[in-house]
């Protein structure tokens, strides 16, 4: 038996699927940001002082 035979349309349940991928991504990095919120400033102002590493070699 096909997925088309047990659930009816395929794309619907892809559509579903591929929501609660996006939402269980999209929590997970919100979680990672908030873990490392302070790191992540700390690099910030590191970079406002300084500038880009290697910045001198960029093409752009």
């Amino acid at each position: 038996m096909s997925k088309r035979d047990t659930d009816g349309n395929v794309s619907d349940s892809s559509r579903g699927t591929a929501s609660s991928l996006q939402a269980d991504c999209t929590e997970r990095d919100s979680s990672w940001q908030k873990a490392h919120r302070e790191a992540i400033a700390v690099n910030n102002a590191w970079v406002e002082k300084h500038g880009l590493p290697l910045a001198r070699y960029r093409q752009f």
